[in-house]
């Protein structure tokens, strides 16, 4: 398959209403839209992402974030007949340096793995089919983000860009391992974050990111909700 760049959108949540030495936790719900074009076809899915977070801020302009979005496990998909199942997992550590003027410069590790059950039923010649296909992709990332106070709240967005390397293989009746390969990512997104209890702040965010390899495509948008609880 001809390799094709794409850029993308991805909201990367920072502390950007933490202060020196502050923990600050966040629990939430995304809805998003998987888009994978790979070398056998077309594949769409939507799905729902529970999120979880910790951040901790240092008294020097450092913050370091673990982030987690577990996705609901779905018993069908949008395009693909024989896919029985989906289930994604994204996992994000990053390290922010908070700089002049709202401005920061940031970077991490990210694990992303998601599985599509298949089932080919029984026909006149051949036996029914169960299997799954499991893509990993991990690697490394670096980007800026820009966060702007207004009178009740802060908007923020960023950019990045990703080394990634993907991992596919298939388990079940049919079983295969394929060596790795190395792809690129691109990201922006949208943060908008509001105080709304003591202690408590609403953060809203737009989430879209483009992962691109030689045997597949993925595009991952998605509009989520965050509680943020600063300890």
């Amino acid at each position: 398959m001809k390799r094709v760049m794409l850029t993308a959108v991805v909201a990367v949540f920072l502390p950007i209403t933490s202060s020196a030495n502050d923990l600050t936790g966040r629990f939430g719900m995304s809805s998003a839209t998987l888009t994978s074009l790979w070398s056998g076809g077309s594949f769409d899915a939507d799905y729902n992402t529970t999120n979880y977070g910790l951040t901790y801020s240092f008294d020097n302009g450092y913050s370091i974030d673990y982030s987690a979005r577990i996705g609901e496990d779905l018993n069908s998909t949008d395009n693909v007949d024989e896919a029985s199942g989906f289930n994604r997992d994204d996992i994000t550590i990053t390290v922010n340096r908070a700089l002049k003027d709202g401005y920061s410069a940031f970077g991490g590790f990210i694990d992303t793995e998601y599985t599509i059950d298949l089932f080919y039923p029984a026909t006149e010649v051949t036996q029914s089919i169960r299997f799954s296909e499991t893509i990993e992709i991990d690697g490394y990332f670096i980007g800026g983000s820009r966060t702007i106070p207004f009178q009740s709240g802060f908007l923020g967005f960023s950019l990045a860009y990703a080394d990634l390397d993907l991992t596919l293989s298939y388990a079940g009746d049919f079983s295969a391992n394929f060596p790795d390969e190395g792809g690129d990512g691109f990201s922006f997104g949208l943060t908008y974050a509001q105080p709304v209890a003591e202690n408590v702040i609403l953060n809203v965010e737009y989430k879209n990111q483009v992962f691109a390899f030689d045997t597949t495509d993925d595009e991952v948008s998605g509009l989520g909700a965050n509680l943020v609880y600063m300890f």
